[in-house]
């Protein structure tokens, strides 16, 4: 799971996110690579 950021401004298509375990953060990732989920309403 990762934690979303958001896009690059002068890099449209692209984001930065980190992993949700280890902490570490990515860039440059294409957002068309994610899926976002929805939290538990319960």
């Amino acid at each position: 799971m990762y934690v979303f950021f958001g896009e690059i401004p002068n890099m449209p298509g692209h984001c930065v996110v980190a992993d949700h375990h280890t902490g570490r953060v990515y860039s440059g990732y294409h957002t068309e690579n994610f899926t976002e989920i929805e939290e538990d309403a319960g």
